[in-house]
């Protein structure tokens, strides 16, 4: 017994040994950034990492930090005209912006709001040129401006990787990597069309806003014929992802909801619900309270209903598509919401000129199908009639 106590005392001691060990190590790894120049604050003079005395600040106020050298540890203030000469750049643009909100924002939001100083000063820069009226202001932002500046400032900050620890750069290179990658998103964001107009856009809205006041947040739209949350609101299947995306995007930018829209292969996938904001609680109370008959939603049995019968719709318009079941889709999503007859033989004379739909099927077979299903009243000759003035 007493061999086991005089045992387990040794390991005691030494773990305390281990940990005493272990946490200098971890002082000896120097968080430089911390004492990089903050607003407000005097210079933080101090020995870099690579053995140079002075201070980082942003001595003009305008996002980028020099070096302000003090080889014999004076504090030695420059004279104004050779200040630029003795103080090298370190760092500028999104770097020295994460740098300054690190500590009290989201990476998203320092992303967001760097992108929106940066688009109002082209802006404010390119709208006194004379043949601005004629330009795309932000697209030109967008698709060219943009990556200039921030290449020539992703290249300037490289200098700052010396002054700081191995940890501290490797911290600051994955900000810049994922920086790459949000540039890269927003650019597609900025391509988004209008497919809508604006009332059927806002009375889309208020249908995102109430599914997500009553069943919560986390809702992937890309499986809406899955999702219990959006199967129990059948008349969000009306719409195409395009739509949903471009809705989802506008309540964004409205404050009304926080979602997100993926990106593969330079496409934007379907908008992924994160959560209803207070704003958005506020605009649907007020829509709700000007239109108080709310339309009966109807039960998740009677959901997988349509479920079913569109499953047979989709089964008997492939073979007349050549069996190509997005095309399919898309086809039935887009005769559901189109709003007069004229129109819809038009758009299906669109698709079989461009051999989407087959030029054998597409008079009697198909208004069967579409008859059948209630996509197209009239008779098969006003069909024919229709279809063919666009063929």
């Amino acid at each position: 017994m007493e061999i086991i106590v005089g045992f387990l005392i040794f390991l005691l001691f030494y773990w305390n040994i281990f940990v005493i060990l272990k946490q200098k190590g971890d002082k000896m790894v120097e968080n430089y950034l911390d004492d990089i120049y903050k607003p407000g604050v005097n210079h933080c003079f101090r020995l870099w990492a690579n053995g140079k005395y002075g201070s980082i600040y942003d001595l003009e106020n305008n996002c980028v930090l020099r070096f302000i050298e003090v080889p014999d540890g004076t504090h030695y203030k420059y004279k104004e005209e050779d200040w630029k000469q003795k103080s090298p750049i370190l760092a500028s643009g999104i770097v020295v912006w994460w740098l300054l909100y690190r500590r009290s924002k989201s990476v998203l939001d320092i992303y967001e709001s760097y992108c929106q100083m940066r688009m109002a000063q082209y802006k404010a820069r390119r709208e006194k040129d004379a043949d601005s009226w004629k330009c795309d202001i932000e697209d030109e932002f967008f698709n060219k401006e943009w990556l200039d500046i921030e290449r020539k400032c992703v290249y300037e900050s490289q200098a700052l990787f010396g002054f700081v620890s191995e940890q501290d750069g490797k911290e600051i290179q994955d900000i810049i990597n994922n920086y790459w990658s949000f540039i890269k998103h927003t650019k597609l964001l900025s391509k988004v069309s209008s497919h809508m107009n604006s009332d059927n856009l806002l009375e889309l809205e208020y249908k995102i806003l109430d599914i997500l006041s009553l069943h919560g947040n986390e809702i992937d739209t890309s499986k809406k014929n899955e999702s219990k949350q959006i199967c129990n609101y059948t008349e969000l299947r009306l719409y195409t992802e395009e739509e949903i995306r471009e809705a989802s995007l506008d309540m964004q930018k409205k404050g009304w909801i926080y979602c997100f829209v993926d990106d593969t292969q330079d496409e934007l996938g379907p908008a992924y619900w994160h959560k209803l904001l207070s704003p958005g609680i506020i605009a649907l109370r007020e829509f709700l309270k000007n239109n108080s008959r709310k339309k009966e939603q109807p039960t998740f049995d009677e959901c997988h209903n349509v479920l079913k019968t569109d499953d047979d719709l989709q089964t008997e318009l492939e073979p007349l598509f050549y069996g190509n079941k997005e095309e399919v889709a898309k086809y039935i999503n887009k005769m559901r919401v189109i709003p007069n007859n004229t129109e819809k033989a038009q758009f299906t004379a669109e698709l079989v000129n461009h051999n989407i739909i087959s030029n054998l099927s597409y008079k009697k077979r198909l208004w069967d199908v579409l008859k059948k299903y209630g996509l197209y009243e009239p008779s098969l000759s006003n069909w024919c009639n229709y279809i063919n003035k666009y063929i």
